[in-house]
């Protein structure tokens, strides 16, 4: 097994898409619970990443080799996923500014990490797997947001549009 620099967490031989899905694996975890491991799965996500998050929309592929990001001319959402040819495929539309680029394959990517555990909880619906997915992605992103507002000296930047996406869970 490979552990990350910063991580107890090992990285499964299989990959990083199954150890944030074991990570996840629980089918009777409560809601706090469920925010709690997003928080973790965003949290080795960064550090599987090594690197800036905004980064993350190019280097997914390399990360979780079944996962294929496309840039797509005049999408009509923000973006999409579905499963073709044995590989997820995260399609982005190309037009919008980087960070929403970067939320949006990471709200899609915890979507997918949460695929085979979406069968053992019936009871959540879409609204509440919607929440789970703009949390992972609001943690996965802050960091950033951090360094960026110290920066700027501006540390009361928040994450935008991008945060809007879900509501609570």
């Amino acid at each position: 097994m490979i552990t990350t620099n910063e991580s107890s967490v090992p990285i499964s031989p299989t990959g990083l898409l199954t150890t944030l899905r074991n990570l996840g694996n629980s089918g009777t975890a409560s809601a706090a619970e469920m925010r709690r491991i997003a928080s973790g799965q965003a949290h080795l996500l960064r550090e599987a990443l090594a690197g800036a998050i905004h980064k993350l929309p190019a280097r997914i592929s390399v990360l979780i080799p079944s996962i294929v990001v496309v840039q797509v001319a005049r999408l009509p959402a923000e973006g999409i996923t579905y499963w073709a040819n044995h590989r997820w495929h995260i399609h982005l539309r190309e037009e919008d500014p980087a960070h929403v680029k970067t939320f949006t394959v990471l709200w899609h990517l915890k979507r997918i990490v949460d695929h085979p555990l979406r069968k053992k909880r019936s009871e959540l619906g879409e609204p509440e797997w919607d929440a789970l997915a703009s949390h992972f992605a609001n943690v996965a992103m802050e960091a950033d947001h951090i360094e960026q507002d110290q920066t700027a000296g501006n540390p009361a930047a928040s994450h935008g549009a991008c945060a809007s996406r879900g509501g609570g869970l």
